[in-house]
């Protein structure tokens, strides 16, 4: 198929050819249909009313009537109408992935036999490559979760250390106390 008649095939012709009529094809009929229906239910009761009451009503009030109830349903049905257009109109589409037998045809024979070898190797490296960076990934996390063990042990050495060093400081005042006291002894003892 040429790509230009590809390009003019709308939605509605695409959908003549899948199923042998349209969306709107389709509506139209239940649309006419529904109105023939109503239409033969008006006039079944009008009939039924003339027969029934034709001394008490004159026909000119039951035409009236039934003509002003035939509006009355004409009008109601219009928004269940729509609604039933819009589900006829989802249900007979057809997706834009599905392709016709024609169209399957044409997709096969679209690309000649070193262009799709071409695209199979595309494809293998496409695949190798996100091989490797799942590996790569997996690594990474890996690495990460050493760098993380690392750094929980670095902080317990630094606090160890810090607690060392707080030691070592009082133990410092504490001897630096011990010597102004030993120097204050030695001063008075030598006056």
């Amino acid at each position: 198929m040429d790509e230009q008649i590809r390009r003019k095939l709308t939605r509605e012709e695409y959908e003549l050819q899948f199923f042998g009529f349209t969306h709107t094809m389709f509506n139209n009929y239940v649309r006419n249909l529904t109105i023939q229906e109503i239409k033969n239910s008006v006039t079944t009761l009008k009939d039924n009313l003339k027969r029934k009451y034709s001394e008490e009503i004159p026909e000119e009030e039951l035409n009236f009537l039934g003509d002003r109830l035939l509006d009355l349903y004409m009008n109601s049905s219009k928004v269940p109408s729509s609604n039933i257009e819009k589900v006829i109109e989802e249900c007979i589409s057809v997706p834009d992935h599905v392709l016709l037998v024609e169209d399957e045809a044409y997709q096969r024979n679209q690309f000649p036999g070193v262009e799709v070898d071409e695209l199979d190797k595309q494809i293998q490296e496409l695949k190798c490559q996100a091989v490797k960076a799942k590996y790569m990934e997996m690594r990474l996390m890996e690495e990460l979760a050493i760098i993380d063990l690392t750094v929980d042990l670095g902080k317990k050495k630094v606090n160890e250390l810090k607690k060392k060093a707080l030691v070592i400081k009082q133990k410092d005042k504490r001897n630096k106390e011990l010597v102004d006291k030993l120097e204050a002894t030695i001063s008075s003892d030598l006056v």
